[in-house]
């Protein structure tokens, strides 16, 4: 689940990126902001919610210190389902 202040966020961007697969993996929330990455093989990610489409997906490895505070770390084996609550940056 995705989260900003003012509580659930839909339609946020999650992106998921892996030093095995260079190319990042996308989902938008839905409404309760709620998330999916259904196909993901056993490795190492790393979780982060983009701020309002702000970033490329593509280039997010190189922008990963703008979002240092809101990044989520998951080790998933084969076969495990993994749950993470997420936030989103507050608006400035």
């Amino acid at each position: 689940m995705v989260r900003n202040f003012a509580g659930p966020a839909a339609d946020a961007e999650v992106v998921v990126l892996s030093d095995a697969n260079p190319w990042p993996q996308i989902s938008f929330t839905d409404a309760r902001g709620r998330f999916r990455f259904p196909h993901l093989s056993p490795a190492k990610y790393q979780l982060v919610v983009l701020d309002g489409h702000a970033a490329y997906p593509i280039a997010l490895r190189f922008q990963l210190f703008d979002y240092a505070d809101i990044v989520e770390s998951v080790d998933l084996g084969a076969g495990e389902k993994v749950t993470r609550d997420l936030r989103r940056h507050d608006p400035k």
